[in-house]
């Protein structure tokens, strides 16, 4: 049978990703019980509704929607989510402007993530999140039986566009199979079971094969819940959900330096970090290779023991930066980014060179 789904929205950006985040597979307790062979949760909500990704690219803030609707449903709690609640999030997490359509430009499921983990949508936060091993089914079915859902980010190929249910066409990841050949997505699998799993997008439920998920996920988050732990009793005794919390702590500045923000009063190193660490890319690679400099400096003897420290600190947290910046942004640099960094690096000396 076939549907048509071409006129609705996607809307998730590429994918950033941030080695800091934990691993939703490290907190799994050896005592803990096989995952049940399938879920039912999807039957506890009534309407799931569009939440604006028919004519937006909402996709980030609707599934967020779709989560607390599952949550707060299977907790026998009234469920009032709205299409407003939804564009409210998709503005304050993507800076969307209802009164400048250009700006509707998607949203990246990490900034999202990462966002919702400091402020409320709808008057709900959320406790952590972490990684999901997409092709490991048994690392998505525990995430959707202790914690209701898996938040997976697609590269959805033209095909799904007129599929009832996603699977993989005879051709394979090739013609209209294509991962990423009409765009990508981001949704929710609320449900599975052993040739399945059900995902929550567009108001309704799709069914979507196992190889299929395999094959099209870029990114998957379990995204955790107190209250749903607390609402349905599961996994007390079997997940390590104290020790995440306290892990994901180093998230709660989202900035470059996380925990290294503040390294000094130094009024130099205070311009140098600003001015040269955080806003530009080209800054940060050069404060990074001075870092590096520093401490091979200072390991010879050729800095004071107050410049130990500080410098100490410095490299630190520039080491920090270059591997956000490469990791999560996934920079590819030329020749010339190379010695414009380089040029950075003999300014940066010279200048913490002056007495002050």
């Amino acid at each position: 049978m076939s549907v048509v789904h071409a006129a609705m929205k996607l809307g998730r950006l590429p994918a950033k990703f941030d080695k800091r985040v934990p691993e939703f597979s490290r907190y799994l307790k050896s005592a803990l019980p096989p995952a049940p062979a399938s879920t039912k949760w999807r039957e506890a909500v009534s309407e799931w509704g569009l939440m604006g990704n028919d004519t937006l690219g909402n996709c980030t803030a609707a599934s967020k929607i779709h989560a607390l609707q599952l949550w707060e449903a299977n907790a026998s709690k009234q469920a009032n989510f709205t299409t407003a609640d939804a564009i409210r999030f998709y503005s304050q997490t993507t800076g969307y402007d209802p009164d400048d359509p250009s700006t509707d430009q998607g949203g990246i499921m990490l900034d999202v993530l990462n966002w919702w983990l400091k402020n409320d949508l709808a008057g709900h936060k959320i406790d952590a999140y972490a990684t999901l091993d997409f092709n490991n089914r048994a690392n998505i079915r525990d995430a959707v039986w202790l914690l209701g859902l898996a938040d997976i980010g697609v590269n959805l190929p033209l095909a799904a566009q007129s599929q009832e249910d996603w699977v993989l066409t005879p051709d394979g990841l090739k013609g209209d199979g294509e991962p990423a050949s009409w765009g990508r997505h981001d949704c929710t699998i609320v449900d599975y079971d052993e040739n399945w799993c059900y995902i929550a997008t567009w108001g309704i439920i799709k069914r979507a094969s196992w190889e299929w998920v395999h094959s099209y996920c870029e990114e998957a988050y379990a995204i955790l819940s107190k209250e749903w732990l607390k609402s349905t009793g599961n996994a007390p005794s079997g997940f390590d959900y104290e020790t995440l919390i306290q892990d994901m702590a180093v998230l709660g500045d989202t900035s470059p330096l996380g925990g290294l923000r503040e390294l000094t009063d130094d009024p130099i190193l205070l311009e140098f970090k600003w001015n040269e660490l955080t806003i530009d890319i080209k800054q940060a690679a050069a404060t990074w290779v001075v870092g590096l400099l520093a401490t091979a400096l200072a390991t010879h003897g050729y800095l004071n023991d107050s410049g130990i420290q500080t410098w100490v600190g410095v490299a630190a947290a520039a080491f920090a930066t270059w591997s956000h910046l490469t990791t999560i942004h996934h920079m590819n640099w030329t020749t010339s980014d190379f010695v414009q960094a380089i040029s950075d690096v003999v300014d940066i000396i010279q200048r913490s060179r002056k007495p002050h």
